[in-house]
Order: structure tokens, then sequence, then C-alpha cells
């Protein structure tokens, strides 16, 4: 049974045959559940420019904005924080103190990472509330 003219055909496949049973494992599905997909366009409909929080099947989470979405795909723009941007200031009183204008705060600049992201792979999105 054992097919030696193709190199890809391993004794594997042929046990797999054989037995009519194959190992199932954790695998995204090619052709999702058409309620499902329904479901997460619809939330992802209400959620277009708020901040959100993203989880994929793997159990990956990401949290950013959804930009625009087509049938297929969202377009997701996450935000790339330093860990020294949520730090207090130091040196508060000698760098920015301006004589005649008073304390000007610094600003920060940010840069967004863009992703564009399958519905198939979405499990969930979630509003996420700041104050």
């Amino acid at each position: 049974m054992f097919n030696n003219q193709n190199p890809y055909y391993t004794q594997q496949q042929v046990h797999q045959q054989q037995t009519g049973y194959q190992q199932q494992g954790f695998q995204q599905q090619a052709y999702p559940n058409p309620q499902m997909m329904k479901k997460m366009q619809k939330l992802c409909r209400k959620s277009i420019q708020h901040y959100v929080t993203v989880t994929l099947l793997d159990g990956s989470m990401y949290e950013g904005f959804i930009e625009f979405m087509d049938g297929q795909n969202i377009y997701f723009a996450s935000p790339i924080v330093d860990e020294g941007q949520n730090s207090e200031r130091e040196n508060s009183d000698t760098e920015l103190d301006y004589p005649y204008y008073g304390f000007v705060q610094p600003v920060r600049s940010y840069e967004i990472e863009r992703f564009i992201i399958p519905l198939s792979n979405l499990a969930n999105v979630m509003p996420v509330t700041y104050y």
C-alpha cells in the first residue's frame, strides 16, 4: 500500500487511510459559521472608530481602533505605547518651567501599528472603557 513514486506520501498517511481516523489539531476554519460571521460583522460595525480589545481565535489580544472594515477583513490600528510614557514626569521643577508663560506640558508622540485581521480569525470584540 505504500506508494514509492510520490515522495510526499508517508507511512502516516497510509495508516490514516487504513484506520479512517485523522487526529484533529487546532486549525482555523476555512469556511466559518455564517451566523458567527454576521455576529462579528455587526460587533465590528458598532465598534468602528472606538477603542476596543480584539481577541483572536489563537488567544492573542490586541487593543486599538477598528478603522474600517469590508466583508472579509477589519482594518485595525493599535497605538504603540512605550513603557516610559505611563510613568510620571521626573525633574518637574527645572526643565519645562518658563518664566513668562507658566508650565508647558510636553507633547508625546505616538506611533500607530496597523493590521489587517480576517473576520474568520476573530473570537471577540469588546469595547474598552476608559475615564
